[in-house]
């Protein structure tokens, strides 16, 4: 149920995410953060997850005062990790850091046929990505608090240089 969860966050992951707290009524921001624990374990838990996630559920803090407590890592820091890891996980002919990487799971293997099974989804990987043309493309969204979206750059051999501008609701 876990990675079905979270084949429906992939779908949208700039729609809800696994900080939420909606989180106990919607679907996509439980398997964001399950998978959120399930990453941080793999990186933070002294190699240990099973005390790590024994602290998480202990307390005496709840939420994100716990989980940061838990992981002695800015949230920023573990966020960033975890979103890069959906995208980064087990790519072919990708090579990063481990911080990118889910160690317990081989999500590239594992979500294409959770997806097919629970999305119909013909068994590709269920992260949304937008491609970015080689023309000129204005792209307009909002992330929600702890969600990222991707996007994909294309630029055919000798385009010359791109420029990619990122704004905020005021055009800042």
């Amino acid at each position: 149920q876990n990675f079905a969860r979270l084949a429906y966050w992939m779908q949208r992951p700039d729609t809800s995410s696994g900080i939420s707290a909606r989180a106990d009524r919607n679907l996509s921001s439980r398997g964001a953060g399950w998978a959120l624990v399930r990453h941080s374990a793999d990186h933070l838990s002294n190699g240990n997850p099973r005390a790590y996630t024994r602290r998480l559920v202990a307390g005496p803090d709840t939420g994100l005062t716990n989980f940061t407590t838990v992981t002695a890592a800015s949230l920023d820091t573990v966020l960033a990790g975890f979103l890069v890891a959906n995208y980064a996980d087990d790519l072919p002919g990708l090579t990063t850091a481990a911080r990118y990487q889910f160690r317990s799971y081989n999500m590239r293997s594992i979500m294409p046929p959770v997806a097919s099974s629970v999305l119909s989804n013909g068994g590709q990987y269920p992260l949304k990505v937008e491609s970015i043309g080689t023309g000129s493309v204005t792209l307009q969204g909002t992330n929600r608090t702890g969600s990222g979206t991707y996007y994909r750059l294309a630029v055919a051999a000798n385009a010359g240089p791109k420029n990619i501008k990122v704004t905020n609701a005021g055009g800042a």
